[in-house]
């Protein structure tokens, strides 16, 4: 399913990726600064503008530990690399913890970030494991 649906899907440089902790309650959303993600493809970039903008935002910690032992992120990828090869992520690893509003207010805080970043085209996905 996920090879399909990236094939249909445009794949832009800019890409914010969404994923569940399952191993940690907080904090709500953890952003990822620990550098580049190595696959098979080889490494894909960390925005580094992008994510300096999610670390200002007041409902995001910079925070790598929730990223440590979760695996649904990391199987996307490559299917990213795929088809952008220059894809740069920025990662939040969203915890058990962010209720409804927190959610919310964070979907528009990511849009402001990324307009800020005078991102015009960009992507956000959310990995999800079937969890």
């Amino acid at each position: 399913m996920a090879g399909r649906t990236f094939a249909r899907a445009q794949v832009t440089e800019r890409v914010v990726m969404l994923t569940p902790s399952h191993n940690f309650s907080s904090p709500p959303f953890a952003l990822w600064t620990g550098g580049g993600w190595q696959t098979p493809l080889g490494t894909a970039e960390m925005d580094q503008e992008l994510t300096s903008a999610l670390a200002e935002l007041p409902m995001v910690s910079v925070n790598d530990r929730p990223h440590v032992p979760e695996h649904s992120g990391e199987v996307v990828v490559p299917f990213l690399q795929y088809h952008r090869p220059d894809v740069r992520l920025s990662v939040v690893c969203i915890t058990a913890s962010a209720g409804l509003e927190d959610l919310l207010a964070f979907g528009r805080a990511v849009a402001e970030a990324l307009t800020g970043c005078a991102a015009a085209e960009s992507l956000v996905v959310a990995s999800s494991d079937m969890s």
